[in-house]
């Protein structure tokens, strides 16, 4: 299993932000629903995936809305 770098921070306001570095999808999975089963139904989540090593990173939502305009274009 390769090793998981977690960060949680609360603000004082009471938001909670999770940082999980390292994990499987399966594992994300799991830390999502173990949060929503202690603390409630969590409001947002943003995927930064991880980038090559020849091109930055890019949120997986913008990478998303990038490849459904191209399939747009290609029509």
């Amino acid at each position: 299993m390769a090793n998981e770098d977690i960060e949680i921070r609360i603000t004082k306001n009471g938001e909670i932000f999770v940082k999980i570095q390292g994990a499987s999808e399966e594992r994300l999975n799991s830390y999502r629903q173990f949060l929503e089963e202690q603390i409630g139904p969590i409001q947002g989540a943003t995927r930064i995936d991880q980038p090559d090593w020849e091109k930055p990173a890019e949120l997986a939502e913008d990478a998303e809305e990038k490849r459904k305009r191209e399939q747009e274009l290609e029509r």
